[in-house]
């Protein structure tokens, strides 16, 4: 845990942060969809939706993160005329943390998706 707490802290507080509220409200909706959830606002079906688009969501804005943080980067390289190799590996390792942790949100948004297309599929066979 304590590992997850200094990698989260390395991504950049803020920009984990976005991504993290992106995450846990796909992960409500999964729950949601889960639970089959029916009122006038929400339906199993929008929830499947709003799933799939909000984990394509979060892996579209954990890259953006990451190009953002190498366009600045490669803007003081410029500035300063270089800087020492184990330097810049080290700015690449921090640059991919927002990036991985964004994927693995797409992941389970992605594999709760396809549960749910081939539940349903289930259903309507044995209907």
């Amino acid at each position: 845990m304590n590992r997850f707490i200094e990698l989260y802290l390395l991504g950049g507080e803020t920009e984990m942060d976005v991504i993290s509220i992106l995450g846990l409200t796909m992960i409500t909706f999964i729950g949601l969809r889960f639970l089959k959830v029916e009122n006038g606002l929400i339906q199993p079906r929008k929830s499947e939706v709003i799933v799939r688009e909000l984990s394509l969501l979060i892996l579209v804005v954990a890259v953006f993160i990451q190009l953002l943080g190498l366009f600045w980067v490669m803007k003081a390289i410029e500035s300063a005329g270089g800087v020492p190799f184990d330097l810049l590996a080290g700015g690449l390792y921090i640059s991919f943390i927002p990036t991985l942790y964004g994927f693995v949100f797409f992941l389970i948004g992605r594999v709760a998706f396809i549960y749910f297309k081939f539940s349903d599929q289930k259903i309507i066979q044995n209907q």
